[in-house]
């Protein structure tokens, strides 16, 4: 296999750049398992687990499997927390109502998210229509639905 071959294949399985493919090949007398291991030790690819041999041609070559990295499993741990807590926030404006009240009395009951999907939808007559709620003595609020009584929480 020649050498351009070899910093190639380095390339794809290990997904580092040429440049660290052939410094790597070269600094292992162009030995593609301990250019792997040489990456491995400099933490530029996950710890090795296992390896095959397999003929292509007459030439062989090693292909490796390697691990999930521990960059890998951060990126992985930081995308379930988002993950979670925008379930929560959607939990949450499904559990919340948006409420307009004139002299005490309930005029408009809406649950949040709808409400958040008709303001980016009809931003302008929505807001033309809190303006002159306001003009016309309206209280506008938050009430949090409690799920065992039904009760409800009001954060104006």
């Amino acid at each position: 296999m020649e050498h351009i071959e070899m910093v190639e294949r380095l390339h794809e399985k290990a997904g580092i750049s040429y440049t660290d493919a052939k410094d790597a090949l070269e600094r292992s007398g162009w030995d593609m398992l301990e250019a792997l291991v040489l990456l491995e030790r400099e933490g530029k690819i996950a710890p090795l687990t296992a390896s095959t041999s397999s003929s292509d041609d007459g030439n062989s070559y090693e292909k490796v499997t390697a691990t999930a990295s521990r960059k890998d499993s951060n990126f992985h741990e930081t995308m379930n927390g988002a993950r979670e807590k925008l379930r929560k926030l959607f939990d949450d404006s499904l559990a919340t109502d948006f409420v307009v009240k004139r002299q005490g009395k309930e005029i408009f009951r809406l649950q949040v998210l709808i409400a958040l999907i008709l303001c980016i939808c009809l931003w302008e007559p929505i807001l033309a229509a809190l303006v002159i709620g306001l003009l016309c003595d309206c209280r506008y609020s938050f009430e949090r639905r409690k799920a065992v009584t039904g009760e409800k929480e009001s954060h104006e």
